[in-house]
């Protein structure tokens, strides 16, 4: 019996994906490694944890044929990204961190030499971990890396949504103190860039380098009153849309590029309807108390500011112009990028953050 060789490239690509899986790469990593869609690998990495590593690779064997999602999904995916050129992580750990309130996953990344400096990864609102995939895989042995699923995202889940912006930054302080990570630079996206300014309020001289991707400052002089007003009101607007309109526009809305829509969609589509609004809501909410605090902060170490200058999430390009003006900071445009410019421009994103990590030596 003939074996059609569209079969045998599928299986040698689920071979792979089970492989990476074991050694605990995500299915979004476990994609861009093997070049395959996140949704298909997404969709692999869930029947392996179901039907294991042979209900896997049996998959397909009586036919001739892929079968439409699959096909749909391989024809649809983009041609690799550039960082694909780069060494991929062989030693990522997944660890926990134990709250009262709920388990918080991170992982780490420690191949670098014991005196290189730590990138501290803090994906954006509704986002997890694999949002800085390309980031993790560039500076595997050149810095150790950390990145992790923030309270009440992705594997960071049940989490109950009453944690505030400095809850998150505290958290993340334990996690450090736990780990033992010093000279940390603070890499944020979005919401994580709040997250990283809470932590450096709360924890004065502990950072070495901050750098703001597609993020916003904290200081209440920057927000005009109805913008702090709007925040709080976000739930019944994404209540009254459609489910796939939401999906929709959350993933057209932040990205550029193909695998940045893709990412986008997939953490979307890992929630449902309600996890996604009350999170989103509380995201936003969280954000008008941290800037309603009126903190005096000041940004005490050497930071970067990056947006796509094709970024249209609300006013993140008008906030990072006064931003850069009213603290001095540099702002660099990314080309091309949207909101999460560091999935859509990530070789730009991964120079300019290591040209920060290399003058802080």
């Amino acid at each position: 019996m003939s074996v059609d060789l569209r079969v045998r490239h599928d299986r040698l690509l689920r071979e792979q994906a089970v492989e990476l899986f074991e050694r605990g790469f995500g299915y979004g990593l476990t994609a861009r490694r093997l070049g395959v869609c996140a949704e298909t690998v997404r969709e692999w990495q869930k029947m392996y944890r179901v039907i294991g590593r042979g209900g896997l690779l049996a998959m397909g064997v009586k036919r001739a044929r892929y079968d439409y999602e699959t096909k749909d999904a391989t024809a649809a995916c983009p041609a690799k990204p550039d960082y694909e050129r780069f060494n991929m992580s062989q030693t990522l750990h997944e660890r926990v961190y134990h709250t009262s309130s709920g388990n918080v996953f991170y992982w780490i990344d420690a191949s670098a030499d014991t005196d290189a400096p730590w990138l501290v990864f803090l994906p954006g609102l509704t986002a997890d971990h694999t949002m800085f995939d390309a980031q993790m895989a560039y500076f595997s042995g050149k810095a150790n890396c950390l990145v992790w699923d923030a309270p009440a995202h992705g594997k960071s889940r049940p989490y109950p949504l009453d944690f505030s912006m400095d809850d998150c930054a505290r958290i993340l302080h334990a996690i450090m103190e736990a780990e033992s990570i010093k000279d940390l630079v603070l890499v944020g996206q979005s919401v994580g860039g709040y997250v990283a300014q809470a932590f450096i309020d709360l924890y004065p001289r502990e950072a070495a380098g901050f750098v703001a991707i597609d993020s916003a400052p904290l200081k209440r002089k920057y927000y005009p009153t109805w913008e702090v007003k709007a925040l709080r009101h976000t739930k019944g607007m994404y209540q009254f849309v459609p489910w796939s309109w939401l999906k929709a526009l959350g993933s057209w809305g932040v990205a550029t590029t193909a695998q940045g829509k893709a990412g986008m969609r997939s953490f979307i589509e890992s929630y449902t309807k309600e996890e996604y609004v009350e999170l989103a809501a509380h995201g936003y909410k969280m954000l008008a108390d941290a800037v309603e605090s009126r903190r005096a902060y000041n940004i005490d170490c050497p930071a970067l500011l990056l947006c796509g200058e094709k970024d249209n999430a609300g006013d993140v390009k008008v906030f990072n112009r006064k931003w850069a003006a009213g603290e001095k900071i540099p702002l660099v445009w990314i080309p091309g990028a949207g909101h999460n410019s560091n999935v859509d421009n990530p070789s730009f994103v991964n120079s300019k953050i290591e040209q920060l990590m290399v003058a802080l030596k």
